[in-house]
């Protein structure tokens, strides 16, 4: 069927012909990825993403799950993938007090998140700085953030996850799972703090709590928000680092991550970040953030950058201290704005890899003929 977007009960589906089709089509990030779904369902409630993959398993064709559209890879947008269920409409933060939780439905971003914590509870989640990314993919996938070296993953907060599955039957149908310990469905609860998105059901929603948190006070019950924000860069230009020094820059940042990565490092609150554009942008850039209201949060960002930069040509170094938390990360430039990209122009492909100890000069390739 070719519905409205909302009509009463009924379930959205958007078709190829369908003036709404494009729009949900390009709802993705990286347009290397662009697919050409049978079917987009737009869903407002967990009742019509149980009749989306009622209908999806009946049609016997594949199926993909959105929520922010942030997603570098061609995960959702393969070619492979006939039908889509976006959950872009399903955005409610709110307070559970069954629970003693926060509530977010998985087509929430991050930024809604992150403005919805703070200006009503004055907490937050270690989510993060793309603010477009939707919680669906994020908490899934563990979540990872600049306040993650003192907080954990956002997956670390997850107390419970609403998942729509599929039984022996080929029928769906909405299932809540929670971290106790004599919770039946306690598995499909764990599996969604890191296994993936998509791979064992559609996430509708997430509930928020910290392991330790006690009470009903819900000020209590997730991290402080951060008192500002504090962040400082260095910027090299590629050609003024030859093999020597750009391999000395790596190796420093490296092994820095290597000796702070403990919780109980004083380093915890700093969050660095080393990005090595290719040589057609024309710069590396090293930053570093903290939360000033941290313990010697100044001392211990001055330190990261003096251990990272040591012999190592002196860059331009810009700062931005103190500024307000919120409004900051909120209007954060995405990598696209920084390099001068249109976001209607980008065609990416990434890849990350986390390492425990630092990389080795054979490790590394340098003494590498290759």
């Amino acid at each position: 069927m070719n519905a409205a977007l909302k009509s009463g009960d009924r379930l959205a589906e958007v078709n190829p012909g369908d003036p709404r089709y494009r729009d949900l089509q390009l709802r993705g990030y990286n347009r290397r990825f662009v697919g050409t779904p049978d079917s987009v369902y737009v869903v407002e409630d967990t009742d019509q993403v149980v009749n989306a993959v009622d209908a999806v398993v009946a049609s016997g064709k594949q199926l993909g799950v959105r929520s922010g559209g942030h997603c570098t890879e061609g995960f959702v947008d393969d070619p492979a993938v006939q039908c889509v269920i976006d959950l872009g409409r399903m955005d409610s933060v709110y307070y559970d007090r069954h629970r003693r939780a926060f509530a977010v439905e998985a087509g929430s971003t991050v930024g809604r998140v992150y403005q919805a914590l703070d200006m009503s509870w004055g907490v937050t989640l270690p989510g993060g700085s793309g603010t477009g990314v939707g919680m669906g993919g994020l908490v899934t996938g563990g979540g990872f953030g600049p306040l993650s070296r003192l907080y954990g993953q956002t997956s670390d907060h997850l107390y419970a996850v609403e998942t729509v599955v599929v039984d022996e039957h080929g029928k769906a149908k909405a299932v809540t799972a929670t971290r106790e310990e004599d919770d039946p469905h306690r598995d499909l609860w764990w599996v969604h703090t890191g296994g993936g998105g998509g791979n064992f059901g559609v996430a509708t929603k997430f509930w928020f709590r910290r392991r330790d948190g006690e009470g009903d006070d819900p000020a209590l019950l997730l991290p402080k928000r951060p008192s500002g924000y504090t962040m400082a860069s260095v910027a090299w230009r590629w050609a003024d680092l030859d093999e020597e020094k750009f391999t000395t820059l790596v190796s420093n940042y490296l092994r820095w991550c290597e000796r702070n990565s403990s919780p109980g490092s004083p380093a915890a609150s700093v969050f660095g970040a080393l990005v090595l554009f290719r040589k057609e942008f024309g710069v590396v850039t090293l930053s570093g953030q903290v939360d000033p209201g941290q313990p010697q949060s100044s001392e211990a960002l001055d330190t990261y950058f003096a251990e990272v930069t040591a012999k190592v040509p002196n860059g331009t170094k810009t700062t931005q201290d103190d500024a307000p938390w919120q409004y900051t990360t909120i209007h954060a430039p995405d990598v696209p704005d920084v390099l001068g990209i249109p976001a209607t122009q980008l065609r990416s492909k990434s890849k990350a890899r986390c390492c425990d100890p630092h990389w080795t000069d054979r490790r590394s390739g340098r003494f590498s003929n290759a």
